[in-house]
């Protein structure tokens, strides 16, 4: 800590380029500027912690999708940094705060000073993303706006009867009855053993227009998932549904809370 204190003294009496260091009242909290962004940089044990905040509007539209494509797109911004830094957004704040850690033990005066610059444009970035993001969801309200109206959802077929000449399976619950021997002429006509079922992919649908995402580029909108057709559920992944539809070979992500199940 004596290292670090040191350090932030000698940049309050010399500064970093056009960055500057000022005291507070606060003897573990300095602040930093440049180019008219205020960065606080606060002694949090062997730590040193940036933080600074921008002007941002949340996105409007249901708290769950509004939710998850803002964490989508911030952690975006954080994947592959090398440093340790996170965002804090909400829709009652008015603001983006960036926070980014060091280590106060090997820290110098220019390492520093690239992490405060990197702390300002986070937040200027977090900022823009909320943006975006507001962007993409009217662009999607209004492309789902044009589609057709769409057609009643077709009933699910039911299952296919079973042959009374198959023996049923047994519940675990419950022990069946076993069945009596055949007589010679009810063996003779008795049908061949069915096969072995072949694994069936689950068939899924939705209930309204439900945009879907490119597989590679999952910020592009490739389709929508429609009403009154099925699609096959390849797999699921925190929050979202890989869906394909075999008719056109149409394939792409869309929101998991869209989808419905056979039977559901």
């Amino acid at each position: 800590m004596a290292m670090t204190t040191d350090l932030l003294e000698a940049l309050v009496d010399t500064g970093f380029g056009p960055l500057s260091v000022s005291k507070t009242a606060d003897p573990l909290r300095y602040e930093a500027s440049i180019d008219g962004d205020r960065v606080g940089i606060i002694i949090d044990g062997p730590a040193i912690r940036l933080v600074a905040s921008s002007p941002a509007r949340w996105p409007s539209g249901p708290s769950d999708q509004v939710d998850s494509r803002v964490r989508f797109a911030l952690d975006g911004l954080l994947l592959g940094r090398a440093d340790l830094a996170e965002f804090d957004a909400a829709e009652d704040q008015k603001e983006i705060t960036a926070r980014l850690w060091l280590d106060g033990a090997t820290t110098t005066a220019g390492t520093l000073a690239a992490a405060v610059q990197a702390t300002r444009l986070l937040a200027r970035a977090g900022a823009t993303m909320l943006d975006s993001v507001e962007e993409e969801m009217r662009a999607e309200e209004a492309w789902i706006a044009s589609r057709p109206a769409p057609v009643p959802l077709p009933d699910v077929p039911a299952a296919p009867a079973v042959d009374t000449e198959v023996a049923q399976p047994v519940s675990s619950h419950k022990k069946a009855k076993a069945p009596a021997p055949p007589t010679v002429e009810r063996a003779a006509a008795a049908p061949a053993p069915p096969k072995s079922p072949v694994a069936q992919p689950e068939w899924v649908f939705v209930e309204q227009p439900t945009p879907m995402y490119g597989l590679e580029n999952t910020d592009a909108v490739i389709g929508s998932a429609e009403p009154a057709q099925w699609y096959q559920l390849e797999r699921e992944d925190s929050g979202w549904a890989h869906l394909t539809d075999p008719a056109s070979g149409l394939s792409g992500w869309v929101d998991a809370q869209a989808v419905r199940r056979q039977g559901s």
